[in-house]
């Protein structure tokens, strides 16, 4: 019943990934340091 719930989910996984990284690289050290300085 599980086995084939791995390969099912490899497209989702890889639509999660792909968002991930177009966020990420739209994220500049400068965003980071900012968040982290509001936070503190």
């Amino acid at each position: 019943m599980g086995r084939g719930i791995g390969p099912a989910l490899t497209s989702v996984y890889d639509e999660i990934e792909a968002a991930l990284r177009r966020e990420l690289a739209r994220t500049t050290l400068e965003d980071v340091l900012r968040d982290v300085l509001k936070t503190a």
